[in-house]
């Protein structure tokens, strides 16, 4: 049972030629998962959060994964939590200079700053969807009976309802991060993508493609991470290793859980994976 907020304790690579039997065992030994969560924490493919552990055991767990041949680890909410909050970005303007290409960056609360292409570490790629109900509409049911003996008039019914219908909304969403921890964000339905000149295309989804194309091409050695559809996490366990927006970002700006830890999560997965 875990104590305080806890540890997310993720998996970076099972061991090779590990069976689900194996993942198991390990689990259930090293972490005291039950046997019932061990098996489908054991079905993921790595890298990904197998579960919620005691801070205070962390290092312990992690240590007794690691002699089942398991690499692993186990961020706290005060890690996560200790990456700064990211710059929303209006529109970003490349620049050239003695230290190579970089972005000058404008955000929607009038800062500046700027990222040389050679501390680019991480982009992180993802849609974010939601499901919602459109507009109310309204809608007519006109209905005929017949007479109920021989010919004659019959009569007609006419009711009104309201509907609303199931409608999905996408965002596409790119996280710039540098070395350190620091970003930027690219929300494509709150973005000027004037910087792609003649290379704008007509859609966002189109749009952000191009903008982590560009921000990629000005370090070989970045990573670029699009695996959020595959994360597995809950936006109630998210939300207690987040902090809320304040400011005026606050009320531009609506947050998913779920994607605001994945990014965080991912930065400090790539991190640990390569130390």
């Amino acid at each position: 049972m875990a104590t305080s907020e806890g540890a997310l304790l993720s998996i970076l690579a099972w061991p090779d030629g590990a069976t689900r039997d194996d993942r198991i065992e390990a689990l259930v030994a090293s972490a005291g998962i039950e046997p019932y969560d061990a098996r489908l924490a054991a079905a993921k493919d790595a890298p990904c959060i197998v579960g919620l552990i005691d801070e205070a055991t962390a290092g312990h767990v992690t240590g007794a994964l690691a002699g089942y041949g398991v690499t692993c680890f186990a961020p706290t909410a005060a890690t996560i939590r200790s990456i700064p909050p990211t710059l929303f970005a209006r529109r970003i303007e490349r620049q050239t200079g003695g230290s190579g290409q970089g972005f000058k960056i404008e955000t929607w609360s009038n800062q500046r700053a700027s990222i040389s292409g050679r501390d680019i570490y991480l982009i992180v790629r993802a849609k974010l969807r939601k499901r919602g109900l459109g507009p109310e509409r309204t809608e007519v049911d006109i209905n005929y009976y017949g007479a109920a003996a021989g010919p004659g008039p019959g009569m007609v019914t006419v009711s009104e309802h309201s509907k609303r219908d199931p409608r999905t909304s996408i965002r596409d969403i790119l996280e710039v991060y540098d070395r350190r921890g620091a970003r930027f964000r690219v929300d494509g339905s709150k973005f000027n993508f004037d910087v792609l000149g003649e290379m704008r295309g007509h859609s966002d989804n189109e749009n952000a493609d191009r903008v982590a194309l560009m921000v990629a091409g000005t370090n070989p050695d970045a990573l670029v991470d699009m695996a959020f559809t595959e994360f597995s996490c809950g936006p109630q366990l998210a939300k207690r290793f987040l902090e809320p927006l304040t400011g005026p970002d606050r009320m531009r700006f609506e947050l998913d859980p779920t994607f605001e830890l994945y990014s965080k999560w991912c930065f400090l997965m790539h991190k640990a994976m390569t130390t």
